[in-house]
């Protein structure tokens, strides 16, 4: 399963979009930057810099310049 952690900005909201249009199913989990929350323990578990959006899958997380070119060769059709 895919997981973005993410936050209403313009970088976090181009994630969701990719996955969309390659029919990736995945869980959307809100961070509130306002709040602090992409300073929180968990979230910088995922990524150190405490930056979102965070892409995870179960069994990977990534960086947003890896996410595309995986997005690419793991689903092309």
């Amino acid at each position: 399963m895919h997981h973005v952690h993410a936050f209403a900005t313009p970088n976090s909201v181009k994630v969701p979009i990719a996955l969309e249009e390659l029919g990736i199913d995945y869980a959307l989990h809100a961070v509130n930057v306002r709040k602090g929350e992409r300073k929180s323990d968990a979230l910088l578990a995922l990524n150190a810099n405490g930056r979102v959006p965070v892409p995870t899958t179960d069994d990977r997380d990534f960086t947003l310049p890896s996410l595309r070119p995986y997005g690419v060769v793991r689903f092309q059709t």
